[in-house]
C-alpha cells in the first residue's frame, strides 16, 4: 500500500483542500474508512470495479463523489487498484457546483455528472503519473474559472470554523454575529454540507483524537477526555463508537496500517503543489 499527498495551489484552495493517491498491491484489504467532514471526488483506475467493494459486497463505479457521512464504512480492496482523490470542502463543492449532497442507507456516493460530459475519468487515467493527474485537474478548474469570483459566505466560514478546530467550539458562539436567522443557518449548512453543525463537530473532534493518539507512544484516555471536553468517558467512548465503529480501546490497539490508508491518514503534512 502506497499513498501520495499534494496539496491544492493558491488558484484552487479555495474548494480543494488537498490531492491523494492511494496504490495497492494485489494482496486484499479489509478495514474502514472514517469520515472526516469532507467531500471527495473519486477517480479508481482498475481492470474492473470488482477491485473496491463497500460493505455487502457493493461494488464501488469507477469514479464518484462521497456524500457526507457520521459513520464508517467497510472498504474492502480485492486486487491491484489505483485511486486518485480530490478531497474538497463540502460547502464550497456544493454551492459552487449548485448540487445538495445527502447521506444514503443504501449508497453512499454519487455518479453526479460534475463535468458536463468532459471525459475527466479517461483524461486522468491515461496520465502515468500523480502530479501530472493534479496539474491537469488544476488546469481545468483555472481554464473553466469557477473559483475567480467564488466569495465565502457565512455557511463556509462556520463550515471552516469547525473544520479548523478540535471539535470542542459551541455553534451559539459561531451563530452570534450571523446575519441569517438561526434556524434559516441550521437548514442551509446541512443542504449545503450534507450533515448538520453538530454531526460535524462529532466528526472533526473524533479524527482530533485520531491525530492525538497517533502521536503519542502511550494512550491516556482521561487525558484525551479532558483535553477534548467530552462530558465523560461514556461520553467520549459512545461519540468515537459512533462514528468509527468501535470503541477507542479495540480501534487504537489492533493494527492500523490499513485504515490509515483508506482514510488518507498516512501523511497529515502533504507538500504544496507548484502549479
Amino acid at each position: 500500500m502506497r499513498s501520495c499527498f499534494l496539496r491544492s495551489s493558491d488558484q484552487t484552495n479555495k474548494l480543494v483542500r488537498h490531492y491523494l493517491q492511494l496504490s495497492s498491491s494485489y494482496s486484499e484489504h479489509t478495514d474502514r474508512f472514517i469520515p472526516d467532514g469532507n467531500v471527495a471526488l473519486v477517480f479508481n483506475f482498475v481492470d474492473n470495479n470488482a477491485s473496491f467493494m463497500i460493505e455487502e459486497n457493493i461494488p464501488l463505479p469507477y469514479h464518484f463523489i462521497t456524500l457526507p457521512a457520521i459513520k464508517s464504512l467497510k472498504i474492502k480492496t480485492a486486487a491491484y487498484a489505483e485511486s486518485f482523490i480530490v478531497i474538497c470542502k463540502a460547502s464550497v463543492f456544493t454551492r459552487l457546483f449548485n448540487i445538495q449532497l445527502r447521506e444514503s442507507d443504501n449508497f453512499p456516493f454519487s455518479c453526479v455528472d460534475l463535468f458536463n460530459n468532459f471525459p475527466m475519468y479517461n483524461m486522468l487515467k491515461d496520465l502515468s503519473t500523480f502530479h501530472q493527474r493534479v496539474a491537469f485537474f488544476e488546469s481545468y478548474l483555472i481554464e473553466k474559472s469557477l473559483l475567480n469570483k467564488y466569495e465565502f459566505d457565512e455557511i463556509d466560514e462556520v463550515y471552516e470554523d469547525i473544520m479548523n478546530s478540535k471539535g470542542d467550539i459551541k455553534i451559539s458562539e459561531l451563530m452570534n454575529n450571523l446575519a441569517m436567522n438561526p434556524r434559516s443557518f441550521r437548514r442551509k449548512f446541512t443542504q449545503r454540507v450534507g450533515i448538520s453543525t453538530k454531526e460535524l463537530l462529532r466528526i472533526v473532534r473524533v479524527n482530533y483524537v485520531w491525530n492525538l493518539c497517533r502521536d503519542k507512544n502511550q494512550l491516556d484516555f482521561l487525558n484525551v477526555v479532558y483535553n477534548c471536553h467530552y462530558f465523560d468517558q461514556s461520553h467520549f467512548i459512545h461519540d468515537f463508537k459512533k462514528i468509527v465503529g468501535e470503541t477507542p480501546c479495540e480501534f487504537f490497539r489492533r493494527e492500523l496500517n490499513v485504515v490509515e490508508f483508506l482514510s488518507g491518514k498516512q501523511s497529515t503534512n502533504p507538500e504544496v503543489f507548484e502549479f
